[in-house]
């Protein structure tokens, strides 16, 4: 199937968990730092994990659905092939600083742990953005493709789409990508902004974060898109 014959349906609240669900299928095994953090486990979810990180979702979109927008692709069996979170602002949307995260239990020593290196991650995340992105502009953020359905046009389709938007608009678009992801990105016209790389400090129980920012500079691409390109390691 060619990426143009696949159509992009507009997720619905009530089907945010079978979409969580393809999420963490897509991610969980990969690698993937980032989500790894801010939607744990890095493990298969448990029922009442994948339903919490579902809630997440839900009240994003029933919250604030003027900006945010979930999109899928799915097979005509109807199997989710892959997803994306798209965030359309045609104005400075005036981000906070932080989100605090108090989705992860910290009722244990290794819970406490994980979610306060987690809330160092959305710190560093949200404090970014808020900087960076203080102009009319689409946010991809999160983008993923089932694993059997990769290298089938699956997200760069999704990314399109968004891109689409943002360019009969006149908006900048933004995403950050993993090593992993960032081809796609670039093929499609984003250039790196800049790199911010997270890792686990073994020797510290406590989990702290070590950011690094390399200035690459605002390099823009045929439709003026933008990255901001995060390393996981």
């Amino acid at each position: 199937m060619s990426t143009s014959s696949y159509e992009i349906q507009i997720v619905k609240s009530g089907d945010l968990t079978a979409w969580t669900a393809a999420q963490f299928s897509s991610f969980v095994g990969t690698g993937n730092t980032l989500h790894d953090v801010l939607f744990p486990p890095a493990s298969p979810p448990t029922p009442a994990q994948l339903d919490s990180a579902a809630a997440r979702h839900k009240a994003c979109l029933n919250d604030d659905p003027e900006h945010n927008v979930f999109i899928q692709i799915v097979t005509p069996e109807g199997h989710i092939m892959g997803g994306a979170k798209w965030q359309f602002w045609p104005h400075d949307p005036k981000r906070p600083l932080t989100v605090p995260v108090d989705y992860i239990d910290g009722s244990t020593a290794e819970g406490e742990a994980s979610r306060v290196f987690a809330q160092k991650v959305m710190d560093v995340l949200m404090g970014r953005r808020a900087r960076d992105m203080a102009m009319a502009h689409g946010l991809l953020d999160l983008c993923f493709t089932v694993p059997e359905y990769e290298r089938k046009g699956v997200a760069s389709a999704l990314v399109s789409w968004g891109l689409e938007m943002c360019d009969k608009e006149g908006w900048v678009s933004f995403t950050e990508a993993s090593p992993r992801g960032w081809p796609v990105y670039e093929r499609l016209g984003f250039e790196r902004r800049d790199v911010v790389r997270l890792r686990f400090d073994e020797t510290d129980k406590q989990d702290t974060m070590h950011a690094v920012a390399d200035a690459a500079g605002r390099l823009d691409s045929p439709k003026k898109d933008v990255v901001k390109g995060l390393a996981y390691g």
